[in-house]
């Protein structure tokens, strides 16, 4: 930039603005204090780079602009004008008065880690604001955060883009944009970069307000930028021992190279870093803190003579996830089964699962049995040193499983220093169950149902039955046997007009026996909610959540039932909690994917359905909702190859024939689509055939006639079937036609147009 920009700047804006001199400058552009004429104001004005604004151009920076100026946030300093000023791109923005964060740690060094915190949170806020927009900063650094009046606020969305724009010849020169020691890997490597790429330059900011440095440094920018992309920071309690676990934690997912293995979202950042999570006065950093802790209880072993007994032994493993669960909620968050469960027979030492959890402490143990005789040890392990904090063994009858269960969870309450929920006896829900088949059979049926496969429901089903057979009382087997016909008519495998009546009679009987049970509510407000009772399944969603507002099932499923409201910021919200405490479950990913998809996000969604079929390759169900979310995208190419690229089990399946029809269809192959439509006809003969998977492969080739047809006969559309014909854009033809209004959901026809 030439040295006579000042007066080229004042000449090209005189009539606007005196402009008096320039305050900073950096690989952006530079920065000029200035007057605004007309209104007496102090401003500062930004001119952009003349390499970055060619890069640009003056249609995109128009565009950019317009958005920016949309952004409203206490946290984010406003756009006040903008515009060419002979060949110079700049904005105005007002001069805030305060102290760049830059100055305070140069004064400083390490901030108070309540400070830093309520930092982070703040400029979360901003971005997580942004974001929501469509916006990513792309440069957050302490030069771009203001400190005043007690505030952190952000300045510079200039070289923002949008978060959904992928890379083309027009903005691949924008993408490594940044500064080197804030870059995210993705953004250093010039991938396709989204609002996880704020994250990470907020996580390297924090960790240089906790510690004095920034997670990289370097004589080169080659270096620190080669560090981004291939070297693990240093925790941070290298450089602060005194850091709060939590707070370790949360900086090491933040700074995690994959984009994929940070928060999802910055609310969730934000909540991570909890203000609760710094130590109380005259509290030892090494010691339980005072505030919300988090546990994962690993996978017990199983060392009874009979490997059949495994079943028993995660069984005994859940059971003290809900036992711990209902401890004290707002003091102690327990990661649930499904992500505790990937860790059975697991290498990984205490740190790097606690790292990957967020957890502070770790439960673990082992099982063995021998006729009616139990024997249990456990040990709890603190995190951040691997210490053994409490262990112990205990040795009952199968008759007394449930007062062991209690002894075991007020244990690790007392070495928590966690108090009770009250004096009543923790295993309250189950204290009535007497027979022990009973019980047994219920951990088999729940043994089954977590595997999600057809035939794993089927043998599930039977084992509740048995468990109900055995104890006509036994609550949670009517909640079992009502999840099990709710998944089944979700994965498409059994017809809603069959199952539901069967699942509503489970689930009443279940509140019935236990109205103050988590388990049992939840199954029976899924049930209102796939019934098309969504005020009455929210109100019962309310209710669980003040029973236990850290279970999991009811997190994910009120999340859904929001998404059917179009409450699309309330339910990402809920699933990023459910994501927090069961981070590796392939149900929750879904939902979260789910939730994206219905609200238009199909950028993010994506992401979520990739994320899920890393965790589980073999649900031919998410392969299918994968492609129809890059169908959304416009993508039929890509998702035809994705699909094509299966092994013959998945790619044989329904949900792959199906979403194949639709995709064919939608390239113009229509012989082949019809061809795919005839083979779902015969199939049906012999299996069940949803009225889905007809839906989408009529869509395909718009068979408004047939489709119709389809429609009109359908007793039970269920849940996700509804939100598929309100928010689907493969059903978009239909929503305009108004010979489905009748036959459509309610909402559906209200969205034409969109």
């Amino acid at each position: 930039m030439s040295v006579d920009t000042l007066a080229k700047l004042k000449t090209a804006l005189s009539d606007r603005y005196d402009v008096q001199r320039e305050l900073a400058r950096g690989g952006m552009g530079r920065v000029f204090e200035a007057r605004d004429l007309k209104h007496g104001r102090a401003v500062a004005i930004k001119i952009l780079d003349p390499e970055l604004a060619a890069s640009i151009g003056p249609m995109r920076f128009r565009s950019e602009i317009e958005t920016l100026a949309r952004l409203s946030h206490p946290h984010i300093v406003p756009l006040f004008d903008s515009g060419d000023a002979g060949g110079l791109f700049y904005y105005v923005m007002p001069l805030v008065q305060g102290e760049p964060l830059r100055q305070r740690l140069v004064r400083e060094q390490q901030i108070p880690i309540e400070d830093a915190l309520r930092i982070a949170r703040e400029v979360s806020d901003a971005l997580r604001y942004a974001h929501d927009q469509g916006l990513v900063h792309r440069d957050v650094k302490p030069e771009n955060i203001v400190l005043s009046d007690g505030h952190a606020l952000v300045l510079d969305f200039g070289i923002a883009r949008s978060s959904n724009t992928a890379p083309t010849s027009e903005t691949s020169t924008l993408v490594a944009i940044g500064t080197p020691t804030y870059m995210s890997p993705e953004q250093v490597s010039g991938d396709p970069i989204d609002g996880r790429s704020d994250q990470y330059a907020l996580a390297c900011v924090v960790y240089e307000m906790v510690t004095g440095r920034p997670p990289f440094t370097g004589p080169t920018t080659e270096s620190v930028l080669s560090q981004h992309r291939s070297v693990d920071a240093r925790p941070v309690t290298v450089l602060r021992p005194a850091t709060p676990a939590a707070v370790t934690q949360t900086l090491a997912r933040a700074l995690a190279k994959s984009p994929t293995d940070r928060f999802p979202t910055m609310t969730a950042f934000s909540a991570a870093l909890r203000s609760d999570s710094t130590p109380s006065s005259g509290q030892a950093s090494g010691g339980p803190a005072k505030g919300r802790l988090m546990l994962a209880v690993l996978p017990l072993e199983n060392r009874s003579a009979d490997p059949e007994q495994e079943y028993f032994t995660d069984g005994m493993t859940e059971e003290l996830i809900t036992h711990l669960g209902r401890l004290q909620p707002k003091r102690l968050g327990v990661i649930a089964r499904t992500s505790a469960m990937r860790y059975k027979k697991t290498s990984k030492g205490a740190q790097e699962i606690g790292r990957e959890l967020s957890v502070d402490f770790l439960l673990e143990g082992s099982v063995r049995r021998a006729g009616d005789r139990i024997r249990i040890t456990t040990q709890l392990i603190q995190v951040s040193d691997q210490s053994h904090v409490w262990s112990e063994t205990y040795e009952r009858r199968l008759a007394d499983i449930f007062e062991l269960q209690d002894e075991v969870a007020a244990a690790v309450a007392k070495a928590l220093e966690v108090e009770l929920v009250s004096s009543q006896p923790l295993s309250h829900a189950v204290t009535e169950v007497v027979d022990s088949d009973a019980y047994e059979a219920y951990l088999k049926g729940r043994f089954h149902w977590n595997k999600r496969t057809p035939e794993s429901l089927r043998l599930a089903v039977q084992w509740f039955e048995r468990a109900i057979e055995a104890d006509s009382k036994f609550a949670r087997a009517y909640s079992g046997l009502t999840d099990v016909y709710t998944v089944q008519v979700t994965y498409l495998q059994v017809p809603g007009e069959e199952a539901y009546p069967k699942a509503e009679r489970a689930a009443r009987r279940a509140i019935e026996l236990e109205p103050r049970s988590a388990e049992a509510r939840t199954s029976f407000a899924s049930v209102l909610m796939h019934g098309d009772k969504m005020e009455e399944a929210a109100r019962e969603f309310e209710k669980v959540l003040e029973i236990d507002p850290n279970y999991v099932p009811a997190l994910y499923w009120g999340a859904i039932n929001l998404a059917s409201r179009s409450q699309f910021d309330r339910a990402l919200e809920m699933v990023a909690h459910a994501r927090k405490l069961d981070p590796m479950s392939v149900t929750v990913e879904i939902v979260h994917a789910n939730v994206y998809f219905f609200a238009g996000r199909g950028s993010e969604a994506l992401r979520h359905y990739l994320r899920a079929i890393e965790l589980e390759p073999r649900m031919p169900w998410t392969h299918m909702r994968l492609a129809l979310c890059r169908a959304a995208l416009g993508q039929f190419a890509e998702a035809l190859a994705g699909i094509d690229g299966l092994e013959p089990g998945i790619a044989r399946s329904l949900d792959v024939t199906s979403v194949r029809a639709y995709l064919v269809g939608r390239l113009g192959w229509r012989d082949d689509a019809r061809a795919l439509i005839r083979e779902l006809n015969d199939r049906s003969d012999g299996e069940y055939v949803s009225w889905e998977h007809f839906a989408y492969a009529l869509a395909g080739i718009d068979d408004r006639d047939s489709l119709h047809d389809l429609l009109a006969g359908t007793v039970i559309l269920h849940n996700l079937g509804r939100l598929m014909l309100i928010f689907d854009p493969a059903f978009e033809n239909i929503r305009r036609d108004a010979r489905f209004e009748a036959v459509l959901p309610p909402g559906a026809t209200a969205r034409q147009g969109s």
